[in-house]
């Protein structure tokens, strides 16, 4: 497993729940981190106990706990592969693809149409400047180390 510092990310709604236990919000910002693009994660249950630091008989009350409150929806696929784990949008209001009429996203810059003159993105001229300046700083190397 990769040490990279990253974190999981749980809804504050979630958070606030006081029908779900600790560990079942431990192990729900757990699976985030392994969902797919479709929200789907299938991490083994012996995988989820040592890195949630808990038994594998645990992890399953915890995962039919989240089950219950319909925040997850197993599914087998078969003896020697982890299950599949779907999870409820109200997980992964934080991931891209998610969207949420309740959250609100920035959208990102509108291609150009014959009504409207088109412009780049606000950082491409910035962009510009930065590459310019590369581009003058390696003459200027270059000059310096001809008379090497």
């Amino acid at each position: 497993m990769s040490h990279t510092q990253t974190f999981a990310t749980l809804p504050n709604a979630v958070m606030r729940r006081k029908d779900l236990s600790h560990g079942a919000k431990l192990c729900a910002a757990r699976l985030i981190q392994y969902a797919d693009k479709r929200g789907v994660a299938f991490p083994r249950l012996p995988t989820l106990a040592d890195e949630l630091g808990m038994s594998v008989s645990a992890v399953k009350r915890f995962l039919h706990e989240l089950t219950e409150l319909k925040l997850l929806r197993p599914r087998r696929r078969g003896q020697g592969r982890s299950n599949e784990y779907y999870l409820a949008a109200e997980l992964l209001i934080h991931r891209a693809g998610f969207h949420s009429p309740k959250v609100g996203h920035q959208e990102g810059p509108k291609p150009a149409s014959p009504e409207r003159p088109q412009s780049g993105h606000p950082y491409n001229k910035r962009e510009k400047e930065i590459k310019s300046l590369a581009e003058i700083t390696g003459r200027l190397v270059d000059k310096l180390q001809v008379g090497r």
